[in-house]
């Protein structure tokens, strides 16, 4: 999956409010996804029969990995490469650009979807 054009689809989503940072918006969009797709294959793992969770002794480690994620992510896209992505993402037609709309929603929700319907038993 190309976490670039997701990124750009949501930095240009949020780039029409004046009260937020599109930059930093998209990132946290990218960030989430991944996190919940690393969730979803933990929990994928659990149902098959190899637990993950039970060789971490602390749920709450993942918390102060979150940040340093985040300002990962952010640090690779940097305003540079921000503005080469758009121009390269403006030149799609506008049913690619639509697709990657669609796509930035799906790797958002369908992981954590997917996971809640793993642990239900």
């Amino acid at each position: 999956m190309s976490y670039k054009w997701i990124f750009i689809s949501t930095y240009k989503y949020y780039a029409r409010y004046r009260d937020r940072s599109p930059r930093f918006a998209a990132t946290v969009v990218v960030s989430m996804g991944q996190f919940f797709l690393f969730f979803l294959l933990f929990v994928a793992l659990k149902r098959i029969g190899f637990d993950v969770f039970r060789y971490i002794p602390n749920n709450y480690y993942v918390i102060p990995v979150m940040p340093i994620w985040i300002l990962l992510v952010n640090r690779i896209y940097s305003e540079e490469k921000i503005e080469r992505l758009l121009v390269e993402f403006n030149s799609f037609p506008d049913h690619t650009r639509k697709f990657w709309a669609v796509v930035s929603v799906c790797a958002y929700a369908a992981p954590l979807i997917l996971s809640m319907l793993l642990l239900v038993k």
